[in-house]
């Protein structure tokens, strides 16, 4: 949406972009409007002078922050999955390059005088310092685990980081002794909450008064602690020439902030003495990704994955564990221990090797959306019919859930994606690389007759027996939705393009818009899928 600041009103229709816009940006000098999106893995561009669409970029995954540098038209995207950051030419819509920085990169601050770039990393608990003029990572200072948001005051050299426990600050002076340091929490003890998304300054309003006889002083007379005439506090080391602003916005409330965010690994636990058993922690804190993780059978702890029984300690996004091999024919339980408030959305994305190990690589999925049926991508078959169950329990913060999977044909070695969000759009990636694979058991023969009376299967959906509504030149329509055009149009857009009432489509559909778009299913079909989501209420 876009608001009129002169009279605080919402100005024109809003503007469609992709799912989840979770980062937003403005060149000044350019007046283009960068937003990033989530769920979909773009970034849409905006003519701000028109409010019209320009371009829509594919992100390498899971876009989130979003910043721009007006002074050299360098837009930069954090993509929390990859734990990268993508450097793109304002000028030509292009990407630059794509580097490593911390991990689950959130928000981002660009200070346009000295070219750096600031990346705040939640799951790492860092800042990312980034040279612009050659695209590399400087410095990577630990805050603390949650570190969520980032902005920089260009006029007094000052970034602000905020996270669940404070608002940290780091000295951005280039030459500095102190230079990419940090300089104490600002105001420790009074963070934002959990997942804070957002933190800006007001540069408009002046620095407050400072009352030198109301300093505090320690016992051979230096300052410890400032004064203001305006009763704002803070360490003098700050405070004294004047490079403290008096104003922050932060998004959410304090200590309500996001709830509980959805949280695989243990990676964030791990950073705090006694939060978990001291033989747990120092596994987690040791652990190499690349390593296979063995089984534990101790039922004394809650593991974040267990398979069959056997439990695995997930660290961080990326987790290697020892190929667990299932039969056919014989029940597969995965179960996960998931902290999170407000859970709503719960992905598992399988058929993943090779060069193919993104979520946007996967074609076989379980996803689980609150108040509506599981809905299951399987096109090679190889789930057995109707014999996928999902199971999710909540008690306060705690979900536990369980996937019991009968499989009905070999799978070659596999990874396993999951994918959550809270109801205050909150997330987070788990990759568990070669998780599992399945043989064939000569005894098992698959019942094909099983009606899928507890899930919506794609392929089922696809050959649906339904007289859809077929319009002329469909193909175009599909492509602005499915993302393979400059010309985004949203859910609602679509249906009425071919007269089915309803204004959300399920997220998991628009992966098989390039099957229509690659000739895989056939327009009439897609429509046929379309009307029968709509005829059992999956279509809202």
């Amino acid at each position: 949406s876009v608001i009129d600041v002169s009279t605080d009103t919402v100005t024109g229709a809003p503007i469609p972009v992709f799912h989840i816009p979770l980062g937003i940006t403005v060149n000044p000098v350019t007046h283009r409007v960068y937003v990033s999106s989530f769920l979909d893995d773009r970034l849409t561009v905006i003519d701000g002078t028109t409010n019209g669409i320009v371009d829509v970029l594919i992100t390498p995954g899971a876009a989130s922050g979003v910043g721009v540098n007006p002074a050299t038209n360098m837009v930069y995207v954090s993509n929390v999955v990859q734990g990268t950051l993508s450097v793109i030419d304002g000028t030509t819509d292009t990407f630059v390059t794509t580097f490593p920085v911390g991990s689950a990169p959130e928000g981002i601050a660009v200070d346009h005088n000295t070219n750096r770039i600031y990346v705040a990393n939640s799951a790492s608990g860092s800042v990312s310092v980034v040279d612009g003029s050659i695209n590399a990572v400087i410095a990577e200072p630990f805050v603390e685990p949650g570190t969520f948001s980032v902005v920089v005051n260009p006029t007094t050299s000052r970034v602000y980081i905020a996270n669940s426990l404070s608002i940290a600050v780091l000295d951005s002076s280039p030459g500095s002794p102190t230079e990419n340091q940090l300089l104490h929490p600002a105001l420790q003890g009074h963070g934002p909450g959990l997942a804070p998304l957002g933190i800006d300054i007001n540069l408009d309003i002046p620095n407050p008064v400072r009352d030198p006889s109301a300093d505090g002083l320690d016992n051979t007379g230096a300052i410890k602690e400032c004064a203001y005439i305006a009763h704002h506090p803070h360490l003098s080391k700050f405070a004294i020439g004047g490079i403290i602003r008096p104003a922050f916005v932060i998004s959410g409330t304090g200590g309500g902030g996001q709830g509980v965010p959805p949280t695989f690994g243990l990676n964030l636990f791990a950073s705090t003495q006694g939060a978990l058993p001291d033989n747990i922690r120092q596994q987690v804190l040791k652990q190499d990704p690349t390593k296979p993780i063995s089984p534990s059978l101790d039922n004394s702890f809650d593991y974040p994955l267990i398979i069959d029984g056997g439990g695995y300690l997930l660290a961080g996004y990326a987790n290697t564990i020892q190929t667990k091999t299932e039969t056919t024919g014989v029940p597969a339980e995965i179960k996960l221990n998931l902290p999170a408030t407000g859970l709503t959305h719960l992905a598992l994305y399988t058929n993943l090797r090779g060069d193919a190990r993104e979520v946007d690589k996967s074609d076989t999925s379980i996803i689980y959306d609150k108040g509506q049926k599981l809905q299951i991508t399987d096109p090679h078959g190889y789930f057995a019919p109707g014999a996928v169950k999902f199971d999710l329990s909540t008690q306060g913060s705690k979900n536990k859930i369980v996937y019991t999977i009968t499989f009905a044909k070999p799978m070659e070695k596999s990874d396993l994606i999951f994918r959550a969000w809270n109801d205050r759009h909150a997330t987070a990636d788990v990759k568990i690389l070669n998780a599992l694979k399945v043989e064939s058991s000569s005894q098992y023969t698959p019942n094909k007759s099983v009606l899928l009376t507890d899930s919506i299967n794609t392929s089922q959906v696809l050959n649906a027996n339904q007289e859809g509504i077929n319009p002329p030149d469909l193909m175009p329509t599909i492509k602005d939705w499915g993302g393979f055009s400059s010309n985004p149009i949203s859910d609602s857009q679509l249906l009425s393009s071919m007269g089915i009432e309803g204004q959300h489509i399920p997220s998991w559909v628009m992966k098989t818009s390039k099957w229509i778009v690659d000739g895989e299913v056939s327009e009439q079909e897609f429509v046929n899928a379309l009307t029968y989501l709509a005829e059992n209420g999956m279509i809202k």
